[in-house]
């Protein structure tokens, strides 16, 4: 088994120094960059850069022992935002000097060569924090695995030789800013974690998340230089991520799937190598409160003309608000809806745009069409509040092992995850993380009773994949379809009385990439979305009890015609993803059963009484 070594690293650099932030203050032309503490450093991925072009320098002059550039800083990739993972991971660079000077911002200009005067319009005013000539040290590191101590020792020897050879950091090197003077550098071994309490008998276990930095993940595409991370972190990202760091603690490809035929995993752990797909991962929610995972709201909820929220999913024929005389609105007319997200536990996420550019190694200018931005989620909650008592965002998620081997699985996995689950998302970002036994518990309450008065009332807490959309003809019947998959879902034991919900396409690389169960050919998939809301009835309330209460732990399976799908290829039951992403251990299909929400605020209650 592999271990994590931490290269600390700190850098003394000579004064002025400017590393540029991507927003700018009124009245001048570049800042420093700031985190989301408000606090200036020097960005990972600007030492990263300065160190990958120092050994393209190197690597023909000196002995680098067998360090491999693609290797460890990972391949330059074809479009801007595809991120070529490498073996080493690189935080900010802090400054360790809690007092700045404020000083008069600096200006240049460039001089007209025939006229020797000052150029029209190339004035520059920057922001000036450090005095010429004042020396200032910014803290670091650089992570990776290694085999044993030998092997570390021998790559952080490299890494040193490769920072001794970077002139400066930050913009304006060519004018002597941000010199390199010296470096100080030690290697330390990661230290082991507290152990998590397992049980014989619990399956469910919640975790809980803290970014330590900015959070990127997923991506809304919004133009080709600017990508807009999502604020849930989906299971699947989860799953992913811990599939990475267990392949990187066992020394296997980091895309090798964890199952039997993974030695490497297998090897040491026999059980999760065999349960792993089986393992389901929730999406993990923003909360402010780490004792409340957030619930989304129902598409059953509406909002009244005298300013109050409703739920019509126990009304049966829709009227008129009986205080205003005027249709109440549902979500998709909403103008505004940040109290309500409050009430259902949702955190108001702070986005932070990053701007990035590719370096020519030739000229050690900006490469052509090679600016690209990203809008990363912070880690504070978005509140008032002085820098040191800033409050992080915690994201929620459940983990629910399978039925067998649960306690050897469950250790396995806490063991690992312990000893290598450090980074998150596409930009790496690092986190502290802890798992407590049982579900998390709802912002929102759920009723005790399953079935009340014959009924039930399901929410979608994640998106879910109701119906194979690619065998319809038209998707006009949606009532039908819905029917159907309860029908099915709940083994015949209840039928659908009505519903509130809306349906997306997801397409792009879920289009291309999982085409088997569509002819090969490109074809979106439609999944319905989270806070879509079923009202249901039983045939039998001790049976459709039965059944729901298995869907609420175990997630909604696939439709059986996709399912029969599947088995026709003869993939396996825990191996369906490899097809059809949208399955229960990804994260995709949790519900929740009777939210207090719909009998405490039932429409037009106080008439019906």
């Amino acid at each position: 088994m592999r271990k994590f070594f931490s290269f600390n690293i700190i850098l003394y650099l000579k004064g002025p120094i400017l590393s540029k932030g991507t927003t700018n203050t009124m009245g001048l032309d570049s800042i420093f960059y700031r985190k989301s503490d408000g606090l200036i450093a020097l960005k990972g991925s600007h030492v990263k850069g300065k160190l990958r072009d120092s050994f393209h320098d190197l690597e023909k002059l000196v002995n680098l022992n067998n360090f491999t550039i693609d290797g460890w800083f990972g391949k330059k990739m074809q479009e801007a935002f595809d991120t070529g993972k490498g073996k080493l991971f690189f935080s900010d660079f802090d400054l360790m000097e809690t007092n700045i000077q404020k000083l008069k911002p600096s200006t240049r200009n460039s001089i007209d060569r025939k006229t020797g005067t000052a150029r029209d319009k190339f004035l520059q005013i920057n922001e000036n924090l450090f005095v010429s000539g004042s020396t200032s040290a910014w803290k670091g590191c650089i992570q990776f695995w290694a085999e044993n101590d030998k092997e570390a020792s021998s790559i952080a020897e490299s890494l040193k030789v490769g920072l001794k050879w970077i002139g400066g950091f930050g913009s304006m090197k060519g004018c002597g800013f941000g010199r390199l003077t010296k470096i100080d550098v030690q290697l330390n071994p990661n230290k082991q974690k507290t152990e998590i309490a397992i049980t014989n008998t619990t399956r469910e276990y919640h975790l809980t998340i803290r970014m330590i930095d900015d959070l990127f993940v997923g991506g809304k595409v919004n133009s080709s230089n600017y990508r807009e991370s999502v604020k849930i972190i989906s299971g699947s990202v989860l799953k992913g991520s811990v599939a990475r760091a267990i392949n990187d603690l066992c020394g296997a490809e980091l895309n090798e799937d964890i199952n039997n035929e993974n030695k490497n995993v297998y090897s040491q752990f026999p059980n999760l190598a065999t349960n792993f797909s089986k393992i389901r991962f929730t999406n993990a929610f923003p909360s402010g409160d780490e004792t409340k995972r957030p619930v989304f709201i129902p598409m059953s909820t509406v909002y009244s003309d005298n300013k109050e929220y409703k739920d019509v999913a126990h009304v049966n024929k829709f009227a008129l608000d009986h205080t205003t005389k005027k249709a109440p609105t549902f979500r998709i007319d909403w103008k505004g809806s940040e109290y309500i997200e409050k009430e259902f536990g949702w955190e108001d996420c702070i986005t932070i745009n990053k701007t990035r550019t590719s370096i020519d190694i030739k000229s050690r200018t900006a490469s052509e069409n090679q600016l690209y931005t990203f809008q990363y989620i912070s880690p504070y909650c978005n509140y008032s509040g002085t820098k040191a008592n800033k409050k992080r965002i915690i994201w929620i998620s459940n983990i629910i092992f399978p039925k067998n081997n649960t306690r050897e699985t469950a250790s396995e996995l806490f063991d690992a995850i312990q000893q290598a689950w450090k980074y998150l998302g596409k930009r790496d970002s690092r986190f502290d993380f802890k798992i407590n036994q049982g579900l998390a518990t709802s912002a929102i309450k759920e009723r005790s009773e399953t079935i009340i008065d014959d009924h039930a009332v399901v929410v979608l807490q994640s998106d879910a994949l109701l119906f194979h959309a690619f065998k319809q003809s038209n998707l006009e019947n949606l009532r039908e379809l819905y029917n159907k998959y309860w029908s099915e879902a709940t083994n015949g034991n209840m039928y659908l009385v009505n519903f509130f919900a809306r349906q997306k396409m997801v397409g792009g690389y879920f289009g291309h990439q999982y085409k088997q169960l569509h002819n090969n050919r490109y074809y979106p998939w439609v999944l319905t979305e989270a806070g879509s809301v079923f009202v249901l009835k039983a045939y039998d309330n001790d049976l459709a009890n039965t059944q729901l209460s298995r869907l609420k732990i175990d997630g909604l399976p696939l439709p059986i015609d996709i399912a029969s799908e599947v088995e026709n290829l003869g993939i396996s039951d825990g191996d369906s993803w490899k097809v059809c992403p949208f399955v229960a251990e990804n994260g995709y299909g949790e519900i929740s059963i009777n939210l207090n929400w719909h009998w405490t605020k039932r429409f037009n209650a106080e008439q019906e009484k």
